[in-house]
């Protein structure tokens, strides 16, 4: 049996972040290692809540807790990659939780597949308002990723030989956005992956995040080019190509998460500049001005009609399991 180590970076996480550690105190493999790292900065109220938590399970898991100072998620990332002791490694955000078969499902499956170096599972996604989605591919390349044709699920959803990151390094800390994206498109760019067909990751979306600031995203979606044409993962032309999906994808999320009007007019005369805003573009940006809350029922309607329908006993069933593990520490 080989280690697998758990690695969770953590900011400002210390409400959900038991339930992210009960799952794995539940796991039927028992060879684990977890690391939390910590990216609050030392003696912040964040952090002194998040070393309460560590004390509670020190006993129940074989558990570092690292206290960073406070950079971003691909510092707390490579501070844990650092640390790490496992043949296997894996990510858990600590809003987050596995299943209890994951790790076995996951050391079994790197046995049986000696020459996958990167694994995925099928992921719930879930709201708190109770609605969710099911991630499932049966392969997933560099391009499918970057080209947004299709997700991994969650930052939850990587796991790879420790191998990967002695031979070829971690997150690059520049990234204070989209650090998964740019960890995984650069691994499956060089290394084969093995999409599993089960669902062992849950990832629990709340939907009251931080208004997203499209300016930083606008600059960390041009590292994301600009690292991808550098290493010839794509060509200069495909990097044009890909701007007008990525201010898309920007357009839309910035809709979903009621952004301030101007910066929804910024993005659109931004696309029209480029040549890539649609009529449906158009129209979604006349409907938001006229009522966001109309907006977002259609909007959400839409999106899912397109994606594919989980079964709602999943749904019920994982609301369930997560409020099991968030009781379980009191």
């Amino acid at each position: 049996m080989e280690l697998l180590t758990i690695i969770i970076p953590t900011y400002k996480g210390a409400d959900s972040l038991p339930v992210a550690l009960e799952s794995i105190c539940r796991q039927s493999y028992k060879k684990i290692e977890v690391i939390v790292s910590d990216d609050n900065g030392p003696g912040t109220p964040g952090q002194l809540e998040t070393a309460k938590i560590i004390e509670h399970y020190q006993s129940k898991l074989d558990l570092v807790y690292l206290i960073n100072e406070h950079v971003n998620g691909s510092h707390a990332r490579n501070e844990g990659l650092k640390r790490a002791k496992g043949a296997y490694v894996s990510f858990l955000d600590d809003d987050d939780f596995y299943l209890p078969h994951y790790a076995e499902r996951l050391a079994e499956a790197f046995v049986k597949n000696a020459d996958a170096d990167l694994l995925f599972f099928d992921v719930l996604v879930l709201t708190k308002e109770g609605s969710g989605r099911i991630v499932s591919n049966e392969a997933i390349s560099a391009r499918d990723l970057l080209f947004m044709k299709k997700e991994i699920g969650s930052g939850s959803n990587i796991c790879f030989r420790k191998k990967i990151f002695d031979e070829s390094g971690g997150f690059e800390e520049k990234y204070f956005r989209l650090q998964d994206i740019e960890f995984i498109v650069k691994k499956l760019n060089r290394y084969r992956s093995l999409w599993i067909n089960d669902l062992e990751v849950v990832k629990y979306y709340n939907t009251t995040d931080n208004y997203l600031n499209y300016q930083k995203s606008l600059e960390h979606y041009k590292f994301l080019r600009d690292d991808c044409v550098s290493q010839e993962i794509i060509t200069e032309q495909e990097a044009e190509e890909l701007f007008g999906i990525q201010l898309h994808s920007l357009y839309n999320d910035s809709l979903v998460k009621n952004s301030p009007y101007k910066d929804i007019r910024t993005l659109s005369n931004l696309m029209k500049d480029r040549g890539v805003l649609t009529t449906q573009d158009k129209c979604l940006r006349s409907v938001y001005r006229i009522s966001p809350s109309l907006f977002n029922l259609i909007f959400r309607t839409y999106m899912r009609m397109k994606k594919k329908k989980p079964v709602i006993a999943n749904i019920r069933e994982m609301l369930a399991y997560r409020k099991e593990l968030e009781s379980a520490k009191q």
